[in-house]
């Protein structure tokens, strides 16, 4: 299945069982059960788009070095901003189906710089469409 095929303004994609799982279980047995939802349920709900919004830390302390490890704290973030941005366009299969699960992300990088700027804070990128090749 793939995910376009989902158009409802709400659907279910798939169901895990409380354990222990019945013995014939699988995920493409899964559509055969009746479920029930109950207090002790956990609902997931996932959303074909996301926005995500960064704000870096471009303050003059920003600026200062890290004797632990010699390195430029504007560097350890731009290095922990890329690990985050490739974390989240990572694509996974959803729990209890092969729905391999890559919704379109948009993201927002903002630095905040508090004497640079006056009042307004750098939008370096606004609404970019994340991508495994950007």
């Amino acid at each position: 299945q793939s995910l376009s095929e989902f158009t409802g303004d709400l659907d279910v994609v798939s169901v895990v069982p409380c354990e222990p799982f019945p013995s014939d279980w699988d995920w493409d047995t899964g559509h055969l059960y009746t479920y029930q939802v109950n207090s002790q349920s956990m609902v997931t709900f996932l959303s074909q788009q996301y926005r995500f919004v960064y704000l870096l830390d471009f303050s003059p302390s920003a600026a200062s070095t890290d004797i632990k490890k010699g390195t430029v704290l504007l560097d350890q973030q731009v290095k922990a901003l890329r690990r985050s941005l490739e974390g989240v366009i990572r694509p996974f299969y959803v729990p209890g189906s092969q729905l391999l699960f890559k919704p379109d992300i948009y993201v927002t990088v903002i630095a905040w710089t508090p004497f640079l700027c006056s009042g307004a804070q750098a939008v370096l990128h606004q609404g970019w469409r994340l991508t495994p090749l950007n």
